[in-house]
């Protein structure tokens, strides 16, 4: 019996004797049915381990509890929490005997695996439905539509994947929706929350009178897509976390406007997006306390009326595209260099920050912070000649300034060329393209410096046209959900281009060798494409390069071994500040047709991501492990890699691994029970042996391999192992 276990039948048994529930007032004895059904929840919970313990102390009782109505007798709440000897399936035949739960938690339960029940759709009465911090997986089940009473649904910190049900819109009494910390993908679905748009002006008077209810929304930590929806410009928000997801295009009309329907939004979190839109004209909300909008692609400058957001504690605007000058005064005293660093071109007049922003983030090593703060203090000590040459930069250029007439004429002749999509309707002659949609310009120079056209099903077939190469400023191009662009890759783009996007179209023909001579390129990405033949090694020319990712596609042959090798990721002797930055790099090549082993040289690199999943690669991976290094996440699933997993040391910043479906054997490393990050890892299919070491993983993680034992498998007997 595990101690939730224990817990439950020691409050069971107090029920029963005291009569009424927890309230010692109670003169009402728990219902015979939820008696049973209760009996039946510890049973299911009890029955996961053969260990049993001895009486809780006060303190060990507080992780479970239930709640009884005290006129009724009938359970309208139960909370099960901090157990991490409970293991295996929610007991849902059980729980569904509890008709008038109200109130059902189940967090910080690691060892509670499989799907949420479709038996928890009996529960019509809940109010408020948590599983949160536990193994549990599968789909974010359709059933939940049902529970008409819901109003709030925490399902955060678990390992649930595939989409959001739409369904979910339907709830009547939704209001707080936390998903975050899972590994959902798909949209935002459109109508959430549409129980919650903003009245009308007819019932504002009635509102002054009985406030009405707030949405929150949690669903950071996914790979999400798609963008904002337009539909939540009406929905009265007080919190919105959408951090660290794959979201783009413009949430300003959504989520950044002084309306009626967000005059309660206190917290909004954006960051680690793909977002692009022009932040000069928004609206930021009155109410606002939490503002992050890093690590996106926002462009323009930082409008002045955020120095009067009186509430303001913590803005993020670092990582952008923006310009200008940062606005001084109000608030703006709370914030420091790090809330606005690494922009193109913004620079302040007020003392406390320094005159040029940094555009990276430092290494984590003891030299790198050295030189930081040598750097901060150099900023510390500018002059006043610096405070002057900021503010010829901040406003040099008015807000007249037009772009470039070649870039403009390259632009109509790109429009052309696509055909005139829907998308690009506001590219007119007697415009500037500065204003343009989906075109971002330098405010110093009037270059054009971005171009995005993403998800224009009017654009249905076509090739890229060659007068990109013509915008020789361009920094980004971004070509994205276009299934009706194909062709080759042009033999010719700007040589400025630091990002280059090319996915998710019917782009054919070969990797061009030319991409190795793109010196500024950071982060290429033409996934999800037609692409056949070899990786260049051209690649490995370029210096600044940090990401590629090359997922399903055709490709075949080895891997470049000098990949990201051109580089200087180490301490500099020299003390350079501009050296003490760098990026960890990010490699996506899974779903092609790549052969032979990792190269040896790739043992050096400072990997963030390695996906080499779905491949003929072959030998010994044991070069990517490392206990110091940084790698966060490593897929070689389904791949021929035979090595010994008992001898490499893990990253101790991993957090999800697979290496399922190869020829790995050994055991399992009892350091795995140590990664506190960790929160997938799958290692079946391989022929791996041995005890494995306690884990929150499920069984599946485990399967099929050759002598594994210990939970989640089955008990290990007393013959001795042998890992060959």
């Amino acid at each position: 019996m595990t101690m939730a276990a224990f817990v439950i039948t020691l409050v069971l048994s107090s029920l029963l004797a005291a009569g009424g529930g927890v309230s010692a007032t109670s003169t009402q004895q728990c219902h015979e049915e939820d008696q049973a059904a209760l009996l039946a929840v510890n049973a299911g919970l009890g029955s996961r381990t053969g260990s049993s313990r001895g009486a809780p102390t006060r303190g060990a009782a507080t992780g479970t509890s239930v709640d009884c109505d005290n006129t009724t007798g009938r359970v309208v709440g139960l909370s099960v929490s901090q157990d991490g000897n409970l293991t295996g399936a929610i007991p849902g035949d059980a729980l569904a005997g509890l008709a008038h739960l109200r109130s059902l938690e189940l967090h910080h339960l690691p060892g509670l695996t499989g799907p949420i029940p479709d038996s928890l759709a009996q529960l019509g009465n809940l109010t408020q439905l948590t599983i949160s911090h536990t193994g549990v997986s599968g789909s974010v089940p359709a059933f939940l539509s049902s529970l008409t009473q819901l109003a709030y649904l925490d399902l955060s910190y678990n390992s649930l994947t595939g989409a959001i049900p739409a369904s979910l819109a339907d709830l009547p009494n939704l209001a707080a929706v936390n998903l975050s910390r899972n590994h959902l993908d798909g949209p935002i679905p459109p109508l959430l929350f549409s129980n919650l748009v903003n009245i009308s002006g007819d019932d504002v008077e009635q509102e002054q009178e009985q406030p009405q209810q707030l949405a929150s929304l949690w669903l950071s930590h996914n790979n999400l897509s798609g963008g904002v929806p337009a539909e939540f410009a009406a929905v009265r928000f007080a919190y919105v976390d959408l951090s660290r997801n794959a979201l783009a295009g413009d949430p300003s009309p959504a989520l950044l406007k002084k309306t009626a329907a967000l005059q309660g939004l206190e917290h909004l979190d954006l960051s680690r997006n793909g977002f692009q839109f022009s932040l000069t004209a928004v609206e930021l909300p009155e109410k606002l306390g939490f503002l992050d909008l890093s690590h996106n692609a926002i462009r323009g400058r930082i409008p002045a009326a955020v120095t009067n957001l009186t509430d303001l504690q913590v803005l993020n605007l670092s990582f952008n595209k923006l310009c200008g000058q940062v606005p001084s005064g109000g608030v703006m005293t709370r914030f420091d260099a790090t809330s606005f660093q690494h922009n193109k071109c913004l620079c302040a007049l007020d003392l406390n920050l320094p005159r040029h922003l940094p555009p990276f983030a430092p290494t984590p090593n003891r030299k790198a912070k050295e030189r930081e703060a040598r750097l901060h203090k150099n900023m510390k000590t500018t002059t006043t000649i610096l405070v002057l040459l900021c503010s010829f930069l901040c406003f040099a250029t008015s807000e007249e300034d037009r772009c470039d007439p070649r870039d403009k004429a390259a632009l109509l002749a790109i429009k052309a060329a696509f055909g005139n999509p829907n998308q690009l309707t506001s590219w007119t002659s007697n415009s500037s393209c500065c204003d343009w949609h989906h075109v971002d310009c330098d405010d110093s120079t009037g270059r054009v410096i971005g171009l995005s056209v993403v998800q224009d099903a009017s654009l249905t077939a076509g090739t890229i046209p060659d007068e990109i190469a013509g915008l020789d400023h361009l920094e980004s191009l971004d070509l994205r959900r276009l299934p009706g662009l194909s062709g080759p890759i042009p033999s010719r783009l700007p040589a400025s281009l630091s990002s280059l996007t090319i996915s998710r179209t019917a782009v054919s023909g070969p990797l061009p060798a030319f991409l190795g001579e793109l010196a500024a390129l950071t982060e290429l990405d033409l996934s999800y494409n037609a692409l056949s033949g070899a990786i260049p090694p051209s690649l490995a020319a370029l210096p600044n390069l940090w990401s590629v990712d090359l997922r399903h596609n055709r490709l075949t042959g080895a891997l470049p071994p000098l990949l990201f090798h051109n580089q200087h990721d180490d301490d500099d002797e020299d003390g350079d500040e501009e050296e003490a930055f760098y990026f960890l790099k990010n490699l996506r090549l899974s779903h092609n047709n790549l052969s032979g082993g990792i190269p040896a040289e790739w043992a050096a690199v400072q990997f963030g991501t390695v996906s080499l999943s779905r491949n003929a690669l072959a030998g010994d991976a044991s070069a990517l492990f490392g206990r110091d290094k940084p790698l966060q996440l490593l897929d070689l699933s389904r791949n021929a890699f035979s090595f010994n997993l008992s001898e490499v040391d893990m990253p101790e910043q991993v957090g999800y691994v697979d290496l399922s479906h190869n020829d790995i054997f050994g055991g399992v490393p009892a350091q795995v029970a140590e990664l506190a990050d960790l929160h997938r890892f799958n290692v079946s299919y391989n022929r791996l042996c041995g005890q494995l070491p306690t884990t929150t993983m499920d069984a599946s993680c485990f399967q099929h391999n050759t002598c594994l034992c210990g939970a989640p498998l089955g008990a290990c007997n007393d013959k001795p192992l042998i890992n060959n």
